[in-house]
């Protein structure tokens, strides 16, 4: 079992760098504050106003030129994030709890030929990851990672990574292909399927949705805002700065459209969502900022406990000039096989790693 959980927690923390792609701090990548906001002017626009604002995004514009020879992309971004939750009451409630920090850098480019776009690097570092989790006897137990991984443009990963489960401790230092580690985790996670780099094709070859001039229409986005109580506010005098804000009643329609009949209550629900371009109308970063405590009343019915949490978020993603991806300085340590190390087998071998 203690296999299975480090082989699990150094799966999703592997994963963790390709569903990241960019996840970094102080003034953090696009001009997002250390708090996780977009300072601006922001005010509620008309119809007209914000019409007038979408008419200039462009949906094959939106990452700068990508018909030019010397275009490349680089995202960097950051995800901070602690929860605490308990379930029961009384004598038998028992708490869960967990901080995390994470970074990463994402970057694209051209090729030499200048006929396609080439992945140039993906990176991510732990800063922070640590779970407590309460056992059956009344004692907690630490689940903690730290290092990092690295994807060079050939999709070979590095990892340099330090997994602990209370007292036992595993550090895993080496590369696989990222084909290899995604088929591993897709093992793992019943129906879970590999095909995170697979492109979605419309069977032509070409990958499917099409480009337009123009991404959204102000009707469509108002429209759909006012469905969930969403708050729109705009700042249009450097570049375009968009804060949407969500409410109680947002959370309660989402739960409402999944058939989710739960009674949820909030003291605290602030969740905010930032979206900036800049003058020349390319995304410049995008952030979300939410802060939220509540509780769940017991369903006896859904063999729902009662549970009381609280949580913070702090995720953003930004561009920036130049690449941010953090390459290890002695890639040729990495000699060994990351799946070689988790389970004892070359990849192919097929032995059972176990299952959930």
């Amino acid at each position: 079992m203690k296999k299975f959980l480090f082989v699990a927690m150094a799966s999703v923390m592997t994963l963790s760098v390709g569903l990241l792609s960019a996840c970094v701090g102080p003034m953090e990548p696009g001009g997002v504050n250390p708090d996780g906001t977009i300072s601006g002017n922001y005010k509620e626009p008309t119809k007209e106003e914000l019409a007038a604002a979408l008419s200039h995004i462009e949906g094959d514009k939106v990452v700068g030129d990508t018909e030019s020879a010397d275009w490349s992309f680089h995202l960097g971004a950051g995800l901070e994030a602690g929860f605490s939750f308990t379930m029961g009451e009384g004598e038998s409630a028992k708490t869960y709890s967990g901080e995390t920090d994470l970074s990463a850098a994402f970057s694209l480019k051209k090729n030499e030929d200048n006929t396609a776009i080439d992945l140039a690097g993906i990176s991510a570092n732990i800063n922070k990851a640590k779970f407590t989790v309460p056992g059956a006897d009344g004692k907690n137990t630490e689940y903690s990672a730290s290092g990092g991984a690295y994807i060079d443009t050939a999709g070979m990963a590095y990892a340099d990574l330090t997994l602990k489960s209370g007292e036992d401790e595993l550090t895993i230092k080496g590369k696989d292909s990222m084909n290899d580690l995604m088929s591993l985790i897709g093992g793992l996670i019943p129906g879970s399927g590999y095909s995170l780099f697979a492109e979605q094709t419309d069977g032509t070859g070409e990958i499917s949705g099409e480009s337009s001039a123009q991404l959204i229409s102000a009707d469509y986005v108002l429209e759909a805002l006012a469905q969930y109580s969403v708050k729109l506010e705009m700042d249009d005098s450097d570049g375009l700065k968009f804060r949407l804000t969500a409410s109680e009643e947002t959370v309660a329609t989402l739960l409402e459209e999944q058939g989710v009949a739960v009674e949820l209550a909030f003291t605290k629900c602030d969740v905010a969502v930032y979206l900036s371009l800049d003058e020349s109308y390319v995304f410049r970063a995008v952030s979300l900022v939410a802060d939220v405590e509540g509780s769940l009343a017991a369903n006896t019915a859904m063999m729902i406990p009662a549970v009381s949490f609280e949580a913070n978020v702090k995720l953003s993603l930004g561009a920036e000039g130049e690449s941010l991806v953090k390459v290890p300085s002695d890639l040729e340590s990495y000699t060994k096989g990351i799946i070689e190390q988790l389970t004892g087998n070359q990849p192919g071998q097929n032995e059972d790693v176990g299952t959930l």
